[in-house]
C-alpha cells in the first residue's frame, strides 16, 4: 500500500496549491486509514510503510502553472508546505520509508518545444527552481531532530537519464532502439488518452510503431523511457534489475 501525493486530473484551472490541496486530501484520506487499519491489525508490512511522494515530479503541472503566476517563489514554497505538512502526518501515523520521485526537465517534451524560446525558458526556470526546492525539503527533512535516525528517504533522480534518452546517448537497453526522440505518433494520442498506450500502434500517418517514439503524445513518454525510469529507481533502492525482469517493452 504506497501513498501516492498526485495532483492529476484535478481541474486544471485551479491553482496548482489548491490542486495539490484536493487531491492529497482525497488519497490521503484513503490510503492512511487503511495504513493504520493494518498497523493497528499487525498486518502491516514493511512494504505497506513505503509512501511515494509523486508531487515531487509534477510534470503536469509545472506546465499548467508556470504561466499562470506572478509570484514563482510564493507558489513553489505553498506546494513544499503542501508536502511537508503531509510528510508529518505520514510519520505520525507510523509510516518510516519514503520515495521522493525527481523533477524531470518538463523543457524537453514536445508541448514546449513548440512554444516560444521565452515560454521554454519559463518552464525551465520553474522546473529546476523546483527541483531545487524539492532537494532542500528532503535535507530539511533528514535532518530534523523529529525524524533523523528515524525515517528513510529515496531521492532517485532520473533527470540525466531523461537527459540522455533525449539526446540517444544511452546506446544500449530499453530506449537504444527510439528512432524518433522529439515527435510522436499524433494518431495515436487518443489511444493514450482514453486507455494506456499501445507500443504496438501503427497507422499510414506515422512513421514509426509508437514504441519507436519516445514520447506517446504532446506530453508523455512512452515504455521504453519509463522502464529505463524504474531500472533508474529501483538501482537508487539498492534493487538490481534487468528489464526483462520487470517485462519491459523495448522500442
Amino acid at each position: 500500500m504506497n501513498f501516492y501525493v498526485s495532483v492529476k486530473g484535478r481541474a486544471p484551472n485551479w491553482p496548482l496549491r489548491d490542486r495539490l490541496y484536493a487531491a492529497v486530501e482525497l488519497d490521503f484520506r484513503s490510503d492512511i486509514t487503511a495504513f493504520i487499519a493494518a498497523r493497528t491489525a499487525g498486518t502491516a508490512s514493511a512494504r505497506d510503510s513505503l509512501f511515494i511522494f509523486l508531487a515531487s515530479n509534477t510534470g503536469n503541472d509545472i506546465l499548467g502553472t508556470y504561466n499562470t503566476t506572478t509570484n514563482q517563489a510564493q507558489t513553489i514554497n505553498n506546494l513544499i508546505g503542501v508536502i511537508r505538512a503531509k510528510f508529518a502526518q505520514i510519520y505520525g501515523a507510523g509510516a518510516r520509508n519514503f520515495v521522493f520521485l525527481s523533477v524531470l526537465p518538463v523543457e524537453l517534451i514536445p508541448r514546449i518545444q513548440i512554444l516560444p524560446q521565452a515560454d521554454r525558458d519559463k518552464v525551465a526556470h520553474f522546473a529546476n527552481n523546483y527541483r531545487v526546492a524539492v532537494n532542500n525539503l528532503i535535507t530539511e527533512l533528514r535532518n530534523n531532530n523529529t525524524y533523523r535516525g528515524q525515517i528513510t528517504i529515496f531521492a532517485p533522480d532520473f533527470t540525466q537519464g531523461l537527459r540522455s534518452i533525449k539526446a540517444g546517448t544511452l546506446t544500449t537497453g530499453p530506449t537504444a532502439g527510439y528512432l524518433d526522440r522529439n515527435g510522436y505518433c499524433a494518431d495515436a494520442l487518443p489511444i493514450g488518452i482514453v486507455v494506456p498506450p499501445n507500443p504496438d500502434y501503427k497507422s499510414t500517418n506515422c512513421a514509426y510503431t509508437a514504441r519507436k517514439y519516445l514520447f506517446h503524445d504532446t506530453i508523455h513518454i512512452t515504455s521504453p523511457a519509463h522502464c529505463e525510469y524504474a531500472i533508474n529507481t529501483l538501482a537508487t533502492l539498492g534493487v538490481t534489475a534487468t528489464p526483462q525482469q520487470l517485462g519491459c517493452q523495448f522500442a
